[in-house]
């Protein structure tokens, strides 16, 4: 396979799978923000989660202020921004046209019908009042993408490019919005008289058991 043939399916996965994260995300906010809550919360949890998307910057040199509605426009439908969900469908769609020919013909339509009816719902006269009906729809076409995939072509290096694709947005896009673990810290309790500690180097079992640990661990539990 040609570097750049595998390169068009990688990221055509790609941006279908950045699409659906994206229409996930903002799907749980709109849904957030027509429940009674304060102003306060829901326009910091939309801070939040651009400043996971990395877009806080974009949106802030466009819109003076944090509102929901044109931060949701922002994310969805603006053409202007790059990572837009109807960007990513685009995106996913010049892709796919770059190499129809290692694609079923069932995939290329269906991405092809995607990219066709995401802008018709863009160019009706007031498609920005309806972005939870907007993002059900991305949310939709995204599971009979993948769908289509799994269920039309071969088991070749072209469908395996394109799972790589989809796997990895996908766990980039877990480790944006979930929150940075702490890391672990010894801790101790009393048995019997003696302290018993819990270290966080994995070892043989002689460690943290209440018996002399190996040197590595002790080092390790002292610079601790």
């Amino acid at each position: 396979m040609l570097s750049r043939t595998a390169d068009h399916l990688y990221w055509m996965s790609r941006y279908v799978e950045r699409a659906e994260s994206l229409a996930r995300l903002v799907d749980a906010h709109y849904r957030m923000s027509l429940l009674p809550q304060s102003g306060d919360s829901l326009t910091q949890s939309l801070n939040t989660a651009m400043t996971a998307l990395h877009v806080e910057v974009a949106y802030r040199e466009r819109h003076e202020a944090v509102v929901p509605q044109a931060v949701f426009e922002f994310l969805s439908l603006d053409r202007d921004h790059a990572g837009s969900i109807v960007n990513c469908l685009r995106a996913a769609r010049e892709n796919a046209r770059a190499v129809r020919g290692s694609l079923t013909s069932e995939l290329w339509e269906t991405l092809n019908s995607t990219w066709l009816d995401a802008r018709s719902f863009m160019a009706r006269s007031t498609p920005r009042t309806d972005i939870g009906h907007f993002v059900e729809w991305v949310k939709e076409r995204s599971h009979l993408t993948r769908g289509v995939t799994v269920g039309t072509m071969l088991r070749d290096e072209a469908f395996h490019f394109t799972r790589i694709g989809t796997f990895l947005e996908r766990a980039d896009s877990t480790a944006r919005i979930r929150p940075r673990a702490s890391s672990p810290r010894i801790r101790t309790t009393s048995s019997r008289g003696r302290m018993r500690r819990w270290c966080p180097i994995p070892t043989s079992g002689a460690c943290c058991s209440g018996r002399s640990p190996p040197s590595r661990c002790t080092a390790a539990c002292t610079a601790t």
